[in-house]
């Protein structure tokens, strides 16, 4: 866990999961043969798989603390999640509550989640599972604005349903 202090915000950075999720040439359909290889000295071994040129990602949350507030950025991929899209995060178990616990962080203590946008790795923790539904826990604040009239609820069902095939090209982001 890495915590910096700026002004009288204290930053401190959460992990949810790091590692190998899905072939470079799937997750970025995109991007030309040569510009991996281009670029490969700086890829390998932090953001792709030197032996099977898989894609590396950390999934983390931001905890910013301020004048008696703690607020999320983002809140990864979220336990038990239907993810078929991304093997590895697909109805994954991981002890997120407790690194958020070791931060000094219960949810009851959040009062505010920014989500950077609506990507599934980015809303995960926003809902957990309540008996046969999923239950929002926090009040949760999405950018861009035009994103913010959708509930937590109405996202996880959507990232529920979510396919390879929806996936835009990355270069359109």
């Amino acid at each position: 866990m890495h915590e910096i202090k700026l002004g009288d915000v204290t930053v401190t950075r959460v992990e949810e999961t790091h590692g190998p999720i899905m072939p470079a040439r799937d997750f970025f359909p995109t991007i030309p043969e040569d510009a991996w290889q281009e670029h490969r000295d700086l890829l390998v071994p932090d953001h792709l798989s030197a032996d099977d040129d898989l894609v590396h990602v950390a999934m983390q949350t931001w905890v910013l603390r301020s004048e008696g507030r703690t607020i999320l950025i983002d809140t990864g991929i979220g336990n038990g999640k239907n993810r078929p899209a991304v093997e590895p995060w697909h109805r994954q178990q991981l002890d997120y509550l407790g690194r958020l616990a070791v931060a000094g962080v219960q949810p009851e203590d959040v009062d505010l989640v920014v989500n950077t946008h609506l990507h599934l790795d980015h809303v995960g923790w926003n809902t957990r599972r309540r008996l046969l539904d999923w239950a929002a826990d926090t009040t949760a604040l999405v950018l861009p604005a035009h994103f913010s009239g959708r509930s937590a609820l109405e996202i996880e069902r959507r990232a529920e349903s979510y396919t390879v095939r929806e996936r835009a090209p990355f270069s359109r982001y």
